[in-house]
């Protein structure tokens, strides 16, 4: 992101420091930190980004049409070497210094990965490489150090695409700047509107020419700075009211609505307003220029680098949730590390003058580059260079990792984040001639429909699925895609001829849950519980290899893996457990099936056929799957012959 970059404004002087940007860097990192740490009520502080964004859209627009005013024309050699300037020294470091720390830290699988996100980063194209693997808001995420960096790349590319369009179409083309933005902006925001329902949601929220708006809105305000309020007292208010629109939508957004699409909209206003009013404010003014405010704005661009890759790595060693104790400490250490990377790598290299030494210039940053790069593509081209770590747990590790591979299932549009995307067709229709089984409820559902099918003859049985990730089975609970789903699927249950409905998840609202029972037991229709999945407090693998000493046998693996369950598995299985009891349903454990003595987790056996029974946290393997479910489709067969 642009951060530290004082342009000659086109305001009255013509050669202000805008200090208040800085306060409002502030803010955006702030925003960003919290939501990383987990802190509940930001849970949109992602829109931090989008801050900086806006604010990136106003100073390059600014920078590129003064220098036109002043020369005619933009020297894009100079443009390009003052943008790299900002972005690649702090980065390059960051990415050092994290790679140097998974080295020794990750997994081989997790190292692979983080290999190629560092490669694509440092050549600006991460979002990229992280909108082809998944979303920003999935599980997986908290195990991508270099995950942040999507936006950074987006920037990059704004860049490029910024100053040659308005070059072109300003000098060459004499067309007015404002039609250009105006033009661009429109198109970007409808095209999110236009693909709101018909594309993947990491699609919009990666890629530029969905994002492209939030920056023509803070080039938008260059236009209308002759028009703001001359009164301190109207400019309080302005501002007052987009510092609302932005803290609105830190604490109202969560990671279930479709971002960016219309919504980015609230927060690139209320940021476009504070720009246009905030130096004329004459309390907020004062709030923006306080000497903190101002030094994390200062410091924003390192610190939005290094916080992130510590949180994962924080979180790569610790099991569990964050405290307030590991919060504090990680933003402290945080600041720490950004002020040192301010002080003594981007604030000389932002003063160097390379004019007459660009190539040598370059020549040096494209050496140290090389020292990054090609240790980061060998662990990405070498599998993570899995000799880092003993045979035994990296070989059962992989083997598991390559069961993935053989997992059955029903349709990919049984399992969405759209309802737009699940084909009732395909899914949920039941077959004349055949025992019609429904497997309903979240991903766990839906790796568990695997089992199921292994278990029960596809000729006498058809195993139907709705499992929308990250969604509780239950009527008439959730929001978004979550109700949409349940909704439709409860009266499809009453309309159509399932024999039996099944229903898996990492864990249901108690409440609802008694009223999803009694929905069943009033209409008549068959339901059958699957008690409480193994969660772990983070992937069974990881929790193998950060096991000292490192487990050499089976024996040494379970009593490793039972250590990493979470503590409160027991109480939510039992209560889940005697729900079901009590509203008088089938009912099936899954310890059972796995331990010798359920709740006693070392009597629990963790290998199925040579694979662990999660390549995650909770999801079964296949191998486990079929063999969790083998007592339950014998049961079937005999109540359903």
């Amino acid at each position: 992101m642009v951060h530290n970059i004082k342009p000659s404004l086109l305001m009255e002087s013509g050669k202000n420091y805008y200090r208040e940007l800085d306060g409002l860097r502030a803010i955006a990192v702030i925003l960003v930190i919290l939501f990383h740490l987990d802190v509940s009520a930001v849970s949109g502080g992602f829109i931090g980004v989008d801050v900086f964004f806006v604010i990136s859209g106003y100073l390059m627009t600014t920078i590129i049409l003064e220098e036109i005013k002043l020369k005619g024309t933009v020297e894009f050699k100079e443009f390009f070497v003052r943008r790299f300037k900002r972005l690649y020294p702090a980065l390059i470091t960051t990415l050092f210094l994290s790679f140097l720390i998974a080295f020794f830290l990750m997994s081989a699988q997790d190292l692979q990965k983080f290999g190629g996100s560092v490669v694509s980063s440092m050549f600006g194209i991460s979002n990229f490489y992280f909108w082809s693997q998944s979303g920003y808001f999935d599980v997986a995420a908290t195990l991508k150090p270099a995950l942040h960096t999507w936006s950074l790349s987006v920037e990059a590319q704004f860049y490029i695409f910024w100053v040659i369009l308005i070059a072109f179409a300003v000098v060459k083309l004499n067309i007015k700047p404002y039609i250009v933005i105006l033009g661009i902006g429109l198109c970007s925001l409808m095209l999110n509107i236009l693909f709101e329902t018909s594309i993947n949601t990491a699609t919009q929220f990666f890629l530029i020419p969905f994002r492209i708006y939030e920056f023509a809105i803070g080039a938008a305000v260059f236009f209308l700075m002759y028009l703001r309020p001359s009164s301190k007292i109207y400019a309080d208010l302005v501002v007052f009211f987009g510092l609302g629109l932005i803290f609105y939508s830190a604490f109202t957004f969560t990671s279930q609505i479709r971002f960016p699409s219309y919504n980015a909209l609230i927060p690139c206003i209320g940021t476009a307003l504070i720009i246009w009013s905030a130096n004329r404010s004459n309390i907020f003014s004062f709030l923006f220029r306080l000497k903190f405010v101002i030094y994390l704005g200062l410091i924003s661009y390192s610190l939005y680098l290094v916080h992130w890759p510590i949180i994962v790595f924080f979180k790569y060693q610790n099991y569990g949730d964050l405290d307030i104790k590991d919060k504090l400490l990680i933003f402290f250490f945080s600041v720490l590390l950004a002020t040192l990377i301010y002080r003594f790598i981007e604030s000389p290299i932002r003063r160097f003058s390379s004019k007459g030494n660009t190539f040598k210039f370059f020549l040096s940053f494209a050496v140290i580059s090389i020292i990054v790069v090609i240790p980061a593509a060998g662990a990405w081209e070498n599998s993570g260079w899995p000799w880092r770590h003993p045979e035994g747990v990296d070989d059962i590790s992989n083997k598991t990792s390559e069961s993935l591979k053989y997992r059955n299932v029903r349709d990919a549009a049984c399992s969405f984040t759209n309802f737009d995307n699940f084909s009732k067709e395909k899914c949920v229709y039941p077959e004349k001639n055949k025992i019609n089984i429904l497997v309903f409820g979240d991903s766990v559902a839906d790796f568990s429909w695997h089992g199921l099918h292994k278990n029960l003859p596809a000729d006498r049985y058809n195993i139907l699925q709705l499992t929308p990730s990250n969604c509780r089975p239950g009527i008439n609970w959730g929001e978004g895609y979550c109700r949409q789903s349940n909704d439709y699927i409860f009266k499809h249950i009453l309309e159509s001829d399932i024999e039996l409905t099944i229903i898996i998840s990492l864990g249901p609202d108690l409440e609802n849950f008694k009223s999803t029972l009694d929905f069943f037991s009033k209409n008549n229709k068959k339901v059958l519980v699957i008690g409480l999945p193994f969660i772990f407090k983070e992937r069974l693998p990881d929790i193998l290899r950060k096991t000292v000493p490192l487990p050499k046998n089976e024996s040494e693996i379970n009593i490793a893996a039972s250590k990493g369950l979470i503590n409160s598995m027991t109480q939510a299985r039992d209560q889940m457990k005697n729900v079901a009891v009590a509203a008088g349903v089938a009912y099936y454990d899954i310890q059972e099936q796995l331990c010798r003595i359920p709740d006693d987790y070392e009597t629990c056996n963790f290998i199925v056929d040579g694979t662990l029974i999660t390549a995650d946290n909770v999801h079964f393997t296949p191998n486990a799957s079929t063999q969790v479910f083998s007592e339950l489709g014998k049961r079937i067969m005999r109540e359903f012959p």
